[in-house]
């Protein structure tokens, strides 16, 4: 029995602890403040009077105070001052004097006192102060002297226990602890939202806007481009959009894919190509299982040097770069076939011969084809790229982690995330893996998206539209399949140009030009 009660009271104790989360009992208007963590640093270094006022009548502004050593309160976060001052030392053992001899990181503002964080303030933004360093019996009169004739609102919060209760013995209910598991979160911009805010001018500007429009198209545009890493850098104008693009090189669908007759065909035409790249192994595990075997029982085709040769070429992984789509992967998600006939990968084009049929004559769209990121064959591509300064041309894959290495290690004019319909794994798992491969790309922050064309992806169009992202759609093969996309797409790339009873005169319209 009492055991039961014991449960029943233990019950109602960790349900009130945890209502207590969701209905603060003290300063409950604080819960709707947004804080700038340590000022608004976004083109401002953080406890400057520049983060400070640049949030003025905007945010709150949370800053960190610590005590020297001549009992001056200072806007300092560090208990030492290499990180933002440069050099060796603690500050709590420097006076003022020494402090203001050095400048913030790379601005010309030295270390504010709290005195003129407080003057520069004046009430216009709540405060949130966080004490940094042993709460002395001196340090809490400095503070008490500081804020004494200071008329905004001001809170605390403590992330040392003992410093939470010091602090509350003089401000009560103003003073929160950080580590407070039953509490709401404070609202914080922070150091990891300066990441994925462009740093532009205009920030003010968009803000007004957002507050003071009514269309919900422009509302949700605006704060993409807040908290997105980058707005797209490709023009109305580009090529992408205005001229016309052969899907893997497929400007006579006589002419196999890739090929290096379907590339000519397209530099005679003036037609830019999208052609796929993939990493094609010298020697593969089947080779080395069947040269083994050809060693052991019929030497004089394969020799042990022979085989030897092989193998090392297995071990070190060598390769070339080979201009080839598979259609293995692809037919399982539902992606329909070409309309070009294939050449067996051991007969694919490297790209050195790709490069030098194409001559820099017409614009490129580099589609690689890769699930693991592999090192050396993005290094090998990226090398290719260099050798090749006067081409125009921009970089896709269906893999976010290979764009990612690409902005990381390569100056890229512009990168594509390919998305898909998956409309060939519906029939197993429906729609739903279809929303979720599609909002991750979707989050995706590459300069243009390209979509197969599929009645299921037009929620994802629409939603690319509103936010501005440019969208390309692939491969209609003609008209018939292209005209329910029309006013969807940007622009798309196609196949077999010259097939003009599948085209008509759209393509001769759409980019006023001749294909045969």
């Amino acid at each position: 029995m009492l055991i039961c009660v014991f449960v029943i009271f233990s019950i109602i104790f960790i349900l009130k602890k945890l209502l207590f989360k969701f209905v603060p009992k003290k300063s409950q208007e604080i819960y709707d403040i947004v804080f700038a963590h340590r000022g608004f640093h976004l083109n401002n270094n953080e406890n400057t009077i520049s983060a400070y006022k640049s949030v003025l009548n905007k945010f709150g502004i949370e800053l960190d105070v610590r005590l020297l050593k001549d009992n001056t309160i200072v806007c300092f976060h560090d208990r030492y001052t290499k990180r933002l001052l440069g050099i060796p030392g603690k500050i709590s053992s420097m006076t003022y004097k020494e402090v203001s001899k050095y400048h913030v990181l790379d601005t010309n503002e030295i270390v504010p006192t709290l005195k003129k964080a407080l003057n520069v303030i004046k009430g216009k933004s709540p405060i949130l102060i966080e004490t940094k360093g042993k709460l002395t019996k001196r340090y809490k009169e400095e503070l008490l002297k500081v804020l004494s004739n200071y008329h905004g609102k001001i809170y605390f919060h403590a992330k040392n226990i003992v410093t939470y209760f010091e602090l509350k013995k003089l401000f009560g209910d103003k003073v929160f602890w950080i580590l407070n598991p039953f509490r709401k979160r404070f609202e914080f911009i922070k150091g990891k939202d300066y990441k994925i805010i462009p740093k532009i001018p205009t920030f003010d500007n968009i803000l007004y806007e957002i507050e003071n429009t009514n269309s919900a198209k422009i509302v949700i545009k605006e704060i993409w481009e807040i908290i997105h890493k980058r707005t797209s850098r490709l023009q109305d104008s580009h090529w992408l959009f205005t001229e016309p693009i052969a899907h893997r090189g497929i400007y006579d669908a006589k002419i196999p894919e890739n090929s290096i007759e379907s590339f000519k065909a397209c530099v005679n035409a003036n037609v830019n190509i999208e052609a796929d790249f993939i990493w094609y192994k010298d020697v593969n595990f089947k080779d080395i299982f069947c040269s083994f075997f050809l060693m052991i029982f019929k030497p004089k085709k394969c020799s042990v040097s022979c085989f030897i040769d092989k193998f090392k070429k297995y071990i070190s992984n060598s390769g070339s770069i080979r201009c080839y789509h598979s259609d293995r992967a692809s037919s399982k998600l539902g992606q329909p076939q070409s309309s070009a006939s294939k050449i067996p990968i051991e007969k694919s084009i490297t790209i050195e011969e790709f490069l030098k049929v194409v001559d820099a004559k017409v614009k490129v769209i580099f589609d690689i084809k890769t699930f693991t990121c592999k090192k050396k064959f993005l290094d090998e591509f990226i090398r290719q790229l260099k050798l090749n300064d006067n081409l125009e041309y921009v970089v896709q894959s269906f893999n976010p982690l290979v764009l990612k290495y690409f902005e990381k290690n390569y100056n890229v004019p512009m990168l594509g995330q390919v998305g898909h319909s998956l409309n060939g794994l519906r029939n197993k798992i429906r729609n739903p893996m279809l929303i979720l491969e599609n909002i991750v790309l979707f989050f995706w922050d590459a300069d243009y998206i390209l979509y197969d064309i599929d009645k299921y992806i037009h929620i994802f169009t629409r939603l690319n539209q509103i936010i501005g992202k440019n969208i390309i759609g692939y491969a209609p093969k003609s008209y018939k399949e292209l005209k329910p996309y029309d006013n969807i797409f940007i622009n798309f790339v196609c196949e077999d140009f010259v097939n003009e009873a599948s085209w008509g005169n759209y393509l001769k319209k759409r980019y006023n030009r001749d294909f045969n």
